[in-house]
């Protein structure tokens, strides 16, 4: 599946260099497919040397703090577009006055992303995706730590529970993807982003029902 992923932007590519190469007038239909399968393919590119390349993420820096009141709505605002053009709804609830999180806005923006994109990809039109922001601390967590907890949850398909022990190994997943086509890296890269943040990740889910994948980030 990622060697056809790569493939077809190639071929867009050679196609076109081949136009140029014969002189041969070339519509600009062909320039904007060939854009995007470029952009497509230098995406699968920078995944998978972000999720099979050393990991050089652990870089946390005390001091400097984001303020998740703030952040989550600024980063959600152009999801929420997207999920609405594709008839989903998107309720956000972020309570008011939560403890700032270690600053790391490049990183925890792609996480937040990539969940809200998995959930859009398997919830139907007319779903309800739903992201609530709130702290966590007690028995759950260690102990004497206080976590800030994101919740995505959607009203999708749900997974099987002897598949719930693999959504975050990519190769288990494109072996399961079914119609949703792609090479599927972005769970297991916010994985991969949770745990450079000394965070956590679980995931809860019900066939039928819809899935909840919760962040646990410290504070």
């Amino acid at each position: 599946m990622l060697i056809h992923d790569l493939h077809a932007p190639i071929q867009a590519i050679a196609t076109l260099l081949e136009n140029v190469r014969n002189n041969v007038a070339i519509p600009a239909r062909v320039l904007d497919h060939t854009e995007s399968g470029f952009l497509r393919m230098k995406q699968l590119l920078g995944e998978i040397m972000e999720l099979y390349g050393p990991d050089n993420s652990n870089t946390l820096s005390k001091g400097i703090y984001l303020d998740p009141v703030k952040w989550i709505p600024e980063t959600l605002a152009p999801l929420a577009l997207r999920a609405e053009s594709l008839g989903l709804n998107l309720h956000v609830n972020v309570v008011p006055d939560l403890p700032p999180v270690i600053d790391l806005r490049d990183q925890l923006d792609r996480v937040l992303t990539n969940l809200i994109d998995n959930a859009i990809k398997f919830t139907p039109k007319g779903g309800t995706i739903r992201v609530e922001a709130d702290v966590e601390s007690g028995t759950d967590v260690e102990e004497g730590l206080q976590f800030l907890r994101i919740s995505v949850t959607d009203t999708g398909r749900g997974i099987p529970p002897e598949k719930l022990p693999y959504i975050f190994d990519p190769l288990r997943q494109a072996q399961n993807l079914g119609a949703h086509k792609g090479f599927p890296m972005g769970l297991a890269i916010t994985q991969r982003l949770v745990s450079s943040h000394q965070g956590q990740i679980r995931v809860r889910s019900q066939v039928g029902v819809g899935t909840a994948l919760h962040i646990l980030l410290p504070c």
